[in-house]
C-alpha cells in the first residue's frame, strides 16, 4: 500500500508574451504573456491510502547549468538585483509539456546563474525599470541563436545580455484655458509606414493633469488625450492631441530615440464629439439561444496590453452596448470561457466610425478537469516545480496551452481546442519525471485524444515520480 499525495494546480493559460511582467501593459504583444509568484504551500495537502498507484523508477538526469551577465547598453554597467528570466521551449515532437517559468537576481556584479536545468531549449528575458525588455537568444536583435540547448551536464556560459534604455515622455493635458485636467487617458500611438496606427501605450493623468510614459520603443509617435462624458443627450468624447492638433492625422510625429526624455509634452484638449458605438447579441453556434454574462470587449489594436478597454457584459437576452470609443481600429472580442462549460473565443477586427452591428455565435468548447497526484519516494513538489500542459494538433490554432503547479487541489483548462490533444507535464526541478497520465483506468500517456465540442472530460489524472 502506497502514499499519494493529491497536488493541487490552478489554471494558467500561456499566452503570447515571454516575460510576465508586474507591470501589466508594458510589454509587447508577441512572446509569452503570463507572470506568475510561487508561494511553497506545504501544509493542507491531502493524503490518501492506497494502492492503485506504483511509484515508477527512472535514471538519474544531470542537470545542466545557464549563467551570464545583464549589461546596460548605454552606460555599459552591469545591473545589479535584476530578475531574470528562464524559460522552457518545448521542441515541436517528442515532448508534452512545458516547464513553469524559473527566475534568479542578478548579483552585484549583473551576473545570475540558473542551476538544475533539465535538459532542453530555452530562452532568457529581462526587462529592468526604463529599459526595454529583452529576450535571449534573439534573431531579430542580432543573436546567432534561436534557442539555448542545454544537454545533460552542460554548461552554458559566457552570456552576455545588453539591453537597451528606452524613451521616456510626460508632460500635462490642459484645457483651452489653460487648465490642468484630470482623469484623461493618454494614449500613445505608433504611425508606421502605409499602415493604420498602433496603440504602443497608456497613461493616466493625476489631479495635476501630469501624464508619464515609459520604455518607448524608437520610433514615430501621435499622443491622443480622452475621456468619456455622459450626460442625458447621450455619451461624449472628450479629445485633444499635442501642438493642439484637431486629429491624429493633422498632430506632427514625436520621434524618440533609444534613451530619449521629452518632457512638457503638452496635450491640449479641443472638442468634444459624440462616442462611437457598437451592439449586437452572443448567442450559442450550435442551438441558437442567447447567452447571457459574456465578457464583450473593444480593444484598440495594440502593440501593448490596453489599458482599460471599453467592455461589457451581455444580458439575459444576449444583447450588449459599447461605447466610449473615438473611430479607429478595434478588435471586438467574446470571451464566453467563464459561461457553462465554456466557449471558444470569438474575436472580429472592425474600423469604428460610428454606430455598428456586431454579432457572435460561439462554439461550446471542450472543458479538461484534472488533478497531479505524486507517487515517488522523496519529498513531494513545491509550486514552481512543475506544470500541467495540452498540446494540441490542429492548424491556424494555438500550439498549447500550460498550467504551472500554484497550491489548488483541482486545475481546469477551459475554452480549449475542439481538436487532438496530448497531455503532459513539464517540469522546472530535476528531482521529478512524469510517470502516466491516465483518464480513469486508461494509460493516455504520450497519446492524442479527440476532443470534442462541448466535451467536459474529467477523471484525469497527471502521476508524477522521482528521476
Amino acid at each position: 500500500m502506497k502514499m499519494i499525495f493529491i497536488l493541487p494546480i490552478t489554471n494558467l493559460t500561456a499566452s503570447s508574451t515571454f516575460l510576465p511582467n508586474e507591470k501589466k501593459g508594458s510589454e509587447a504583444r508577441s512572446g509569452w504573456s503570463v507572470v506568475v509568484t510561487f508561494t511553497i504551500i506545504l501544509a493542507g495537502w491531502l493524503t490518501i491510502l492506497t494502492g492503485s498507484a506504483e511509484p515508477v523508477s527512472a535514471a538519474q538526469v544531470h542537470p545542466g547549468r545557464i549563467e551570464g551577465i545583464v549589461v546596460s547598453a548605454d552606460k555599459d554597467m552591469p545591473f545589479a538585483h535584476l530578475t531574470v528570466w528562464l524559460r522552457h521551449k518545448p521542441e515541436d515532437k517528442g515532448q508534452t509539456g512545458w516547464a513553469p517559468f524559473r527566475k534568479v537576481q542578478t548579483d552585484e556584479r549583473g551576473r545570475f546563474v540558473f542551476d538544475q536545468v533539465n535538459p532542453g531549449r530555452y530562452q532568457l528575458s529581462v526587462g529592468p525599470e526604463g529599459y526595454l525588455t529583452r529576450a535571449y537568444p534573439d534573431p531579430n536583435q542580432g543573436d546567432p541563436l534561436q534557442y539555448l540547448e542545454v544537454d545533460e551536464g552542460a554548461v552554458i556560459s559566457g552570456i552576455r545580455i545588453n539591453v537597451q534604455p528606452g524613451g521616456k515622455i510626460s508632460g500635462t493635458v490642459l484645457n483651452q484655458r489653460g487648465e490642468p485636467l484630470s482623469g484623461f487617458n493618454v494614449k500613445l500611438f505608433h504611425l508606421r509606414a502605409a499602415a493604420e496606427p498602433y496603440l504602443a501605450a497608456e497613461a493616466e493623468t493625476d489631479r495635476s493633469g501630469h501624464y508619464y510614459l515609459d520604455k518607448i520603443l524608437p520610433n514615430r509617435y501621435v499622443l491622443r488625450a480622452e475621456r468619456i462624458k455622459r450626460d442625458k443627450a447621450g455619451t461624449w468624447m472628450e479629445v485633444g492631441y499635442q501642438r493642439d492638433a484637431a486629429s491624429l492625422d493633422s498632430a506632427p510625429p514625436i520621434e524618440v530615440s533609444p534613451g530619449d526624455v521629452l518632457t512638457n509634452v503638452v496635450i491640449t484638449v479641443n472638442h468634444t464629439m459624440r462616442s462611437a458605438s457598437i451592439t449586437g447579441i452572443v448567442i450559442n453556434a450550435q442551438t441558437g439561444k442567447p447567452l447571457p454574462q459574456v465578457l464583450v470587449v473593444a480593444e484598440e489594436v495594440w502593440e501593448r496590453s490596453p489599458r482599460n478597454p471599453p467592455k461589457t457584459l451581455t444580458a439575459a437576452d444576449g444583447t450588449y452596448r459599447l461605447e466610449g470609443m473615438l473611430p479607429g481600429p478595434y478588435f471586438i472580442k467574446a470571451d464566453g470561457r467563464e459561461v457553462e462549460n465554456g466557449y471558444k473565443l470569438g474575436a472580429k477586427k472592425l474600423l469604428v466610425t460610428g454606430e455598428h452591428i456586431i454579432g457572435f455565435e460561439l462554439t461550446p468548447a471542450p472543458l479538461i478537469v484534472a488533478t497531479a497526484q505524486y507517487i515517488g519516494q522523496d519529498r513531494p513538489p513545491a509550486p514552481g516545480d512543475f506544470s500541467v500542459s495540452l498540446q494540441f494538433d490542429c492548424r491556424n490554432c494555438e500550439t498549447g496551452v500550460s498550467t504551472p503547479y500554484r497550491g489548488q487541489e483541482t486545475f481546469e483548462f477551459r475554452g480549449v481546442e475542439a481538436a487532438p490533444v496530448r497531455i503532459g507535464a513539464g517540469f522546472a526541478s530535476p528531482r521529478y519525471k512524469l510517470a502516466r497520465v491516465l483518464v480513469n483506468d486508461e494509460d493516455i500517456t504520450d497519446k492524442w485524444i479527440n476532443l470534442r465540442p462541448g466535451e467536459k472530460l474529467t477523471g484525469v489524472r497527471i502521476l508524477i515520480t522521482d528521476q
